[in-house]
């Protein structure tokens, strides 16, 4: 049993591991983070905190400044990308250390986006819905439970 557990357990890092982003950083200070998973490809790209109009409350970075802030994040479907709305869905994420998507049992897709360090960590959870963001929600690491912000996303088709 124990070996059937270790051996599980094994298998779920492994394909974490594989679903998570691929990382690459620029001398400009930029860091790329890409993630894919069957139709769904992420992109998101940091770059450095810069004071003079980065003031203000981030997740990653509590009480203190963060090295490096979301610049922006690109959502793919199907190869074609997707706008989210607005930077709002991102324009709070700070210290950005891994991506990756995870397929929810009711069939909507997910980008999970983990950052921050030890008492400031956090994972943020986009939903789609094919090709639609449906939820955005963030939360602490250490008490997901307590300290979080959920934002659901309403498209209701206009007919002429």
């Amino acid at each position: 049993a124990v070996r059937t557990l270790l051996l599980v357990g094994c298998l779920f890092v492994v394909a974490i591991g594989l679903l998570m982003a691929h990382s690459q950083q620029s001398s400009s200070g930029t860091k790329t983070l890409r993630a894919k998973l069957s139709d769904y490809e992420a992109t998101l790209i940091m770059r450095r905190y810069n004071p003079a109009y980065d003031q203000g409350f981030w997740w990653g970075a509590e009480y203190s400044k963060p090295n490096r802030v979301v610049q922006s994040l690109e959502v793919r479907y199907k190869g074609k990308p997707y706008f989210p709305r607005g930077r709002g869905v991102y324009a709070d994420l700070a210290e950005v250390n891994r991506i990756g998507f995870q397929r929810r049992k009711d069939g909507k897709v997910r980008l999970v986006i983990e950052g921050g360090d030890a008492g400031a960590s956090y994972r943020a959870y986009l939903t789609f819905k094919g090709d639609e963001l449906v939820q955005r929600r963030v939360e602490h690491s250490g008490f997901p439970q307590n300290f979080y912000e959920e934002t659901r996303y309403v498209n209701i088709p206009v007919k002429d």
